[in-house]
């Protein structure tokens, strides 16, 4: 094993400073890295946050990282020498095993949790976001309750599109169907009238829109959204982007003239 000083044994592994050009995956079994997920955290790097590598001491003296390896490959991308490990005592096979032990079962952190944690923590995008949904009546939650936005990350995206967007999101969805249509308050509403309001802000008078909007319940407009989807018609996109096609079609319904044009609809939108 290693001489270092910073060591510390457990019944059951050792913890150790290790330098990381001793340590290699074994892509026997590991799945393949994803190297935007590495450039992610390394552009958002904190070494109090790292946690440690877990990595078994083969028999050949090698470290084999079975938990870790994308935070292995950010350190390298970044030039640290350095990384705390739990060093275990295993055969390759029961190495196998473990990483399913540590991966099946994790659970991801929830938008909703984030954005939470973010507020709790001064985070500046979170609280500016919390607090324009506060000011329209509503509050970032996963519950079905009145007021309750369960979709933070169709929220933060549409806060992203400009300094107003969000606002006259939200605004817009009050006036038309009030903050109890659960429909109204889902992700692709949200992110598709975000994305309607960023793109025809110039041309679209908010009050206008609200009154053609509120003229049918917002799960009208998702049923709308999946026919467009279903059919194919004016290409291919995502949710939201089906749902902007479908709030475009709510407004210009009745209308003879100054009709609005679909293809304003960016493709840069156009993907989950």
């Amino acid at each position: 094993m290693l001489d270092t000083a910073a060591r510390l044994q457990t019944d059951d592994v050792i913890v150790e400073v290790v330098p990381v050009d001793l340590l290699f995956i074994d892509h026997s079994f590991q799945r393949p890295l994803n190297q935007k997920r590495v450039e992610r955290i390394a552009s958002t790097f904190d070494p109090n946050l790292l946690g440690v590598l877990h990595v078994n001491a083969r028999d050949d003296g090698r470290l084999s990282v079975f938990d870790g390896q994308h935070r292995l490959a950010a350190l390298h991308l970044l030039g640290r020498t350095e990384v705390a490990c739990l060093v275990h005592d295993l055969t390759p096979e029961e190495e196998a095993c473990k990483f399913i032990d540590a991966n099946q079962f994790r659970t991801a952190v929830k938008p909703t949790e984030i954005h939470i944690a973010g507020v709790r923590g001064g985070r500046h995008e979170a609280v500016e976001i919390d607090t324009i949904v506060r000011r329209h009546g509503f509050y970032i939650a996963d519950s079905a309750v009145s007021g309750a936005l369960s979709c933070a990350a169709a929220v933060n995206e549409t806060h992203r599109r400009g300094p107003n967007v969000l606002g006259e999101t939200l605004w817009v969805v009050k006036e038309a169907w009030g903050i109890d249509d659960r429909a109204a308050r889902k992700g692709p509403i949200i992110g598709g009238l975000g994305l309607f309001i960023h793109t025809y802000r110039d041309v679209v008078a908010l009050d206008e829109l609200a009154r053609k909007l509120g003229l049918e319940p917002a799960a009208k407009i998702l049923r709308r959204a999946t026919s467009i989807s279903d059919f194919g018609q004016s290409g291919s996109g995502s949710k939201r982007t089906y749902v902007a096609r479908a709030i475009v079609d709510q407004y210009n319904s009745g209308r003879r003239t100054r009709k609005l044009s679909v293809r304003r609809i960016g493709r840069g939108d156009e993907g989950e």
